[in-house]
């Protein structure tokens, strides 16, 4: 009996290390087009750019770009959500929680227990756990701002890093970013505390959230669909109230609580 139980142990082991990428729980996959508003298209690396429609699946190896006051929003099978705003260019790295934000900005809503993930751009990386985030990210500018949960802020090169005015001024590689707290600054330079914000204004006149559903966990089935069956857009509501009164916590500045996915 104690060598069926061992082999059987050895088994699974095995299995476990053996099975594929696409198999394994947390990795962002697939995802569908939830909902689309005016201009927005596929860049498939091997074919022409073409319109995107409702219920289009999104590969890894497909790019997303919004054109001017254009929106889109896409879903994954695990139910984490993105909501990219005009002019954004988004793709994500599959068989990783990574999502590539070349420029404009996106809201990144993870469910728990999925695994998180990261919103990477060319200077910053964004680290959620369960959390709402938006982030705006252009080569002059930055402005990244947590909804809900908490989040983690780094420095892709802190070596690039420029210091600031005085010489006494903290440089930390990344800053923790709680609900209702934003960070914004200009890559390539030091991170300034975390300051709070009004997250009742911004939720009510952000391109992110305005005219779009709001946020729940829906069923996968409403955004997977056997094939030919249109679901249309999401019709929900925002579950609880976030950071009623808009209180930060003084800008905490802490070490890393999830390290950046380095390239």
């Amino acid at each position: 009996m104690t060598i069926r139980f061992i082999l059987a142990l050895l088994l699974g082991f095995a299995l476990a290390i053996w099975l594929p990428a696409g198999t394994r729980a947390g990795e962002l996959k697939e995802a569908q087009v939830t909902q689309v508003i005016q201009d927005v298209r596929l860049l498939p690396s091997n074919a022409a750019p073409r319109p995107a429609s409702v219920n289009d699946r999104v590969q890894e190896d497909t790019a997303v770009r919004t054109g001017v006051e254009s929106r889109t929003e896409l879903t994954f099978q695990d139910m984490t959500l993105t909501r990219l705003g005009s002019q954004t260019i988004f793709s994500f790295k599959g068989g990783t929680r990574t999502i590539n934000l070349k420029s404009g900005s996106i809201l990144l809503s993870v469910p728990k227990g999925t695994g998180g993930g990261q919103i990477k751009t060319a200077a910053v990386t964004a680290s959620v756990t369960g959390t709402k985030i938006v982030m705006q990210y252009h080569p002059d500018h930055f402005d990244f701002r947590v909804i809900e949960g908490d989040a983690n802020l780094c420095q892709n090169e802190s070596k690039n890093v420029r210091l600031r005015r005085r010489d006494d001024e903290p440089c930390p590689d990344c800053v923790i970013v709680h609900a209702g707290q934003m960070v914004s600054g200009k890559p390539g330079e030091c991170f300034s505390q975390p300051v709070a914000f009004n997250v009742a204004e911004f939720l009510a006149t952000s391109e992110l959230f305005a005219g779009f559903p709001s946020l729940q966990t829906p069923t996968e089935t409403a955004f997977f669909p056997p094939p030919g069956v249109d679901v249309g857009n999401i019709n929900s509501t925002i579950v609880g109230t976030v950071n009623p009164g808009n209180i930060g916590t003084g800008g905490i500045v802490g070490p890393p609580v999830v390290s950046p996915e380095q390239p």
